[in-house]
């Protein structure tokens, strides 16, 4: 009985950090993988807005399943048209643009939340990248981006930061 409600207390905790994020999907003729990180999302209590480029959009019938936080847009403008949109679309602290062909562990966006709310001076973080790959053998998982370990940003300047960041 203690365990159940110590378990509970936890879910709940961690559901009021994840609805303080808003995940935005950018996603152009590749509706397969779309909606396979719109169905991993659903039901986490996390808001998503996917934005949809591609010419024609994902048929209502692959959509009626997902949770009421996540949102499709079939904007089929150009990626600056649909990162403005996305700005207007946001309304939680905290926001993150994710690749519609990548997955995020819900515990880890936790940790980076907690990290952000200890230490108001942040403007950002991040975690670490695995990568999967399926062989006959079962699914092999390596560390990527080793250049990313300890990476640290600390620039004032948000523009400078930002190309400092994507510059390579």
């Amino acid at each position: 009985m203690k365990e159940d409600l110590i378990t509970e207390n936890k879910n709940f905790a961690n559901d009021c950090l994840l609805s303080k994020l808003t995940i935005i999907i950018m996603s152009i003729n590749r509706h397969r993988y779309l909606l396979r990180n719109l169905h991993y999302w659903s039901g986490k209590n996390v808001n998503v807005f996917a934005l949809d480029g591609s010419t024609e959009p994902i048929k209502n019938k692959f959509l009626t399943k997902l949770s009421p936080t996540i949102h499709y847009l079939h904007i089929p403008e150009g990626i600056s048209s649909r990162l403005y949109k996305a700005t207007q679309l946001t309304t939680t602290e905290y926001t993150m643009l994710l690749g519609d062909d990548e997955f995020y562990i819900p515990s880890g966006l936790e940790r980076c939340i907690k990290e952000l709310e200890k230490e108001p001076s942040l403007s950002c973080c991040m975690g670490r990248c695995l990568q999967f790959t399926p062989r006959k053998q079962g699914l092999m998982g390596r560390e990527d981006y080793q250049e990313m370990i300890a990476y640290s940003l600390v620039k004032n300047d948000t523009e400078k930061r930002a190309i400092a960041h994507m510059g390579n």
